[in-house]
């Protein structure tokens, strides 16, 4: 009976409609767009970044202190410079997701080398692995569950940044839904757009926690 919570038939009621008209197809669409693309750069950038600075003292050095401060930054101080930068446009989205989730990763990947046993290093060198084949064959997969759990972290943190984006700047996605229908004060309909967020993060955290499962059989056992 609480008056701010509607009934569950009153939010499967709005969940229908909203898909029945295909408005909220057409926002999935959207605002998984701008998700992949920045997740997947993020991907691209924060494990070698996370890799380069465990690796190499100097580097870390150099990196570190920028990873610590987006780390502890709120990142929704960024998005106007993002718009000054891009402009009123889907790249500022993006780019709001890739810094949301690059630095979680980066920092995981780091954190992960952190606590590999340097005598599996000094053995690989002794049988002549070039360095190349060190961070492949003994850094990388050492640190892989810390790599996968960063980018368990960073799902989630995409999906926070892009709604964040979406409702100051966006017209169209699931942002979008939420502002309009907050505006409406159409619990129902925020409620059934939130169903679709929560749906959308465990269904990433669950194909990275397969993804894990296929690269490291150990973890079956």
């Amino acid at each position: 009976d609480l008056p701010f919570m509607p009934s569950v038939g009153a939010i499967a009621a709005a969940f229908w409609g909203m898909l029945r008209s295909g408005e909220m197809f057409a926002s999935v669409r959207d605002s998984m767009t701008v998700l992949l693309t920045g997740f997947g750069l993020a991907v691209v950038a924060g494990v070698p970044v996370g890799l380069v600075a465990g690796r190499y003292r100097r580097a870390g050095d150099v990196i570190d202190p920028y990873l610590d401060a987006l780390l502890s930054v709120p990142s929704l101080l960024l998005v106007p410079i993002f718009f000054g930068v891009f402009g009123l446009g889907r790249t500022t989205h993006v780019a709001v997701v890739f810094v949301y989730t690059f630095v979680v990763i980066a920092v995981m990947t780091r954190s992960g080398l952190a606590t590999l046993d340097p005598a599996l290093v000094e053995m690989a060198r002794s049988f002549g692995a070039s360095e190349s084949q060190i961070l492949r064959r003994v850094l990388l997969p050492g640190a892989l569950p810390s790599v996968i759990a960063g980018l368990q972290l960073g799902v989630g943190r995409a999906i926070r940044g892009l709604i964040n984006v979406e409702m100051l700047l966006g017209t169209v996605g699931l942002g979008a839904l939420l502002r309009r229908y907050g505006a409406r004060f159409d619990a129902a309909s925020v409620y059934g757009v939130l169903i679709v967020l929560v749906a959308l993060a465990l269904a990433g955290s669950q194909l990275l926690h397969l993804a894990h499962k296929r690269l490291d059989p150990s973890t079956s056992a």
